[in-house]
């Protein structure tokens, strides 16, 4: 268990070279810091946890609306523990939100499977959907890293998305000529969608 409740939320500069690339942390913040997240719907802080329960619980990242893709991506990294399995009588209950911003970037779980997209002013254009989630009760790391392709030789352009379990990569994909806009929400730790059965049931910490 971490011995102190941080999310981290991080914007990769990443200079790449024929073999390695160079990244920057931009920003991390830690939000045991009360004036820095806003507790809603009865989330609350524990235990150096952020407890969500699935109903009404969110939380809100203060001044996080001039957070967006870099120049060339995005990571967002939390450990978190799902209460349930994200379905019932194997169909999907709700999509469990672990950070999203509205219109903008969304990832979380969908039913038994890992998610990320990515939305274009119009419609969510990059849906990473797959990968096995981890099981409810358990401690797990998760991230999902953004990252812009700007292959002028091959002619493509877009973004890869990949996302990690303990480190290990279970989804790669990538999206051709598309362009994610930037909004003015807050992000949001726990909910999509500004609520709705896009709440997130369980522990972050």
């Amino acid at each position: 268990m971490l011995n102190r409740l941080y999310f981290l939320i991080i914007i990769f500069f990443m200079l790449q070279t024929f073999h390695t690339a160079a990244q920057k942390s931009l920003f991390q913040s830690d939000f045991t810091k009360k004036d820095q997240l806003i507790l809603q719907g009865n989330a609350a802080v524990q235990d150096q946890k952020l407890i969500l329960n699935g109903k009404s619980a969110f939380a809100k990242i203060r001044n996080s609306s001039t957070f967006h893709l870099g120049k060339e991506g995005l990571t967002l990294a939390a450990t978190v523990k799902f209460n349930d399995s994200g379905t019932v009588n194997n169909r999907a209950d709700s999509y469990d939100m672990i950070f999203s911003k509205k219109n903008e970037f969304i990832f979380g779980r969908n039913m038994k499977k890992l998610y990320v997209n990515l939305h274009d002013g119009k419609k969510w254009c990059a849906p990473a959907l797959d990968g096995k989630a981890p099981a409810p009760g358990e401690w797990n790391h998760l991230a999902a890293v953004i990252r812009k392709i700007n292959d002028e030789a091959q002619g493509k352009h877009g973004y890869a998305i990949g996302i990690y379990l303990n480190g290990t990569q279970v989804v790669s994909k990538s999206f051709f000529n598309i362009e994610p806009q930037k909004t003015e929400n807050e992000i949001e730790i726990g909910s999509g969608f500004g609520g709705g059965p896009w709440l997130f049931n369980g522990e972050i910490a």
